[in-house]
């Protein structure tokens, strides 16, 4: 019995050490993404400031509206806040480190099953490690900001936590599988060809009857279902909700989906992959893994793995963060099972083998930090780093701007600046964090200009950030020429500051 004991205190140690070392070592790896704001990520800025909104409204719809991101996101940041987290840029960026951490413990957990600890642990470094380190896959602004689509890949890789035998015995807990799954969906609509995937996938494991198939997939759409459900029924019941906000982000997905013809997007899913050299190491591992396994699993880790190309795909444009889904994709491909006494590494049959590729391992991982360390693209955070990510006051701040309209001030930020709602603590004056989006097609224009003329008519403050530095900002899009009909009460009822925020073209209205 004490054997026992013993045994279950040391997994329960472990099992709360793994992650916990996991996510220390890549906030420790974040020092650069959590020392240094720039350059940030437009949509994780838009994030932190619906998030902002969402705390004085949880629904969307009301303070806040959402573009090509679920409301699920928003409202998640917005119980943080509650709770007493940051909402700020560096507390993003730290946000990010930790769910990349986790990401990493959860690929261990579905690789130990199949490869036990060591071998697991091994495959599982291999493909978190790149992702903690950001400079072997791609820009710092793409996987060291809290992009959108972290929250939706934790959350589909704890879905797959769930273990066959137990889904096959108990096919009620399909339900809590599909919850995560639809929580994912509801944070970025992008996931769903992975979410399926995995669906796909854990029903082919269970071996089930086709009734007990249909049950166990009744089971899921109920649990994904019920988050959109709750919402759904909150907009319908809540007084505050605008249905003209709702016809607005319809509007928007749609010319955004259709932004984009063939030919545009194959050139950016080439373009993603041309400088992607962790893929074509993973894909090789998973060409082992194959080779390994029954025919019935090899078409499961190829389905898992096109799941993750799909989604990527989907977006149309040629943003490497959406490379995060097919990095998960391919973490579920791997974690399929292999057939009993396969071996990773057939020629590491004896322990001086092992500890030689084991030395080979650990020189190749010592030169991967040298050359990050002496190209500056590695920095080891500290406490101080960490506490400055905690601190609500780790926010760059123009003084003259921060006197002319203090926190807490209700203020319209024109273009894509959403940043600035959570530099200077403001609140807003119009759901659309980005108002460059207002200009997707002339009927969301036109929908927008009552809704436009409210915002400056509450405003204490009116910040036309059309143009460099501020992202995808053009001077053709200054409010003034968008509304020319604002220019009036502009003009009248406000004091002109040009040239603010560092920004040539940039003007600051101040209320009289």
């Amino acid at each position: 019995m004490r054997g026992l004991l013993a045994s279950r205190r040391g997994m329960l140690i472990a099992n709360i050490a793994v992650p916990v070392l996991f996510v220390a070592v890549t906030v420790a790896l974040r020092g650069w993404a959590l020392q240094v704001w720039q350059p940030l990520n437009a949509d994780e800025a838009e994030l932190m400031a619906q998030a902002h909104a969402a705390e004085r409204s949880i629904l969307p719809f009301t303070t806040w509206t959402m573009g090509t991101t679920g409301p699920i996101w928003p409202m998640f940041l917005a119980v943080l806040g509650h709770l007493g987290y940051p909402l700020t840029i560096a507390s993003a960026h730290l946000l990010a480190a930790i769910l990349t951490g986790i990401m990493g413990f959860l690929v261990w957990i579905l690789m130990r099953r199949v490869l036990g600890n060591a071998k697991g642990l091994l495959v599982a470094v291999m493909m978190w490690l790149p992702l903690a380190l950001i400079f072997p896959v791609g820009a710092r602004s793409d996987f060291g900001a809290l992009t959108t689509e972290l929250l939706p890949s934790v959350l589909v890789l704890s879905a797959a936590l769930f273990r066959p035998a137990s889904l096959a015995s108990r096919p009620w807990l399909f339900a809590p599988v599909g919850l995560l799954c639809g929580l994912a969906v509801g944070s970025k609509y992008q996931v769903v060809p992975v979410a399926g995937a995995l669906l796909i996938a854990q029903l082919i494991s269970t071996h089930q009857s086709r009734r007990r198939t249909l049950l166990a997939s009744a089971w899921w759409v109920a649990g994904a279902a019920t988050p959109f459900a709750i919402i759904a029924i909150a907009l319908v019941i809540s007084p505050s909700v605008s249905l003209d906000l709702i016809r607005q982000n319809l509007s928007f997905l749609s010319a955004y989906a259709g932004k984009l013809d063939v030919a545009s997007r194959v050139a950016n899913f080439v373009w993603l992959f041309s400088r992607q050299v962790y893929v074509v190491l993973v894909l090789i591992l998973l060409a082992r893994l194959s080779s390994l396994s029954s025919r019935r699993v090899m078409i499961t880790r190829i389905g898992l793995a096109l799941s993750g190309f799909i989604a990527v795909a989907a977006g149309g444009m040629a943003f490497p963060h959406y490379l995060w889904f097919l990095y998960i994709a391919l973490a579920l491909a791997a974690a399929q099972p292999v057939r009993k006494g396969a071996r990773l590494i057939p020629w590491a049959r004896d322990l001086r083998a092992r500890r030689a590729l084991a030395g080979l391992a650990l020189v190749g991982l010592l030169d991967v930090m040298v050359f990050g360390i002496a190209s500056d693209r590695l920095i080891i955070a500290g406490p101080s780093t960490v506490r400055a990510g905690l601190s609500a006051d780790s926010v760059p701040r123009d003084a003259a701007v921060a006197a002319a309209c203090p926190a807490g001030s209700h203020v319209l930020v024109w273009g894509w600046a959403a940043e600035l709602y959570v530099y200077y603590s403001w609140e807003n004056t119009v759901p659309f964090m980005n108002t460059l989006g207002l200009r997707s097609t002339p009927a969301n224009l036109e929908a927008a200009r009552p809704i436009v003329s409210k915002g400056i008519a509450n405003a204490d403050c009116v910040i036309d950030a059309s143009g460099p530095p501020f992202f995808g900002a053009d001077t053709s899009a200054s409010l003034e020429l968008v509304y020319p009909e604002f220019t009036v009460v502009l003009n009248k009822d406000f004091t002109k500051r040009r040239g603010v925020l560092h920004c040539e073209s940039c003007t600051l209205y101040v209320r009289n």
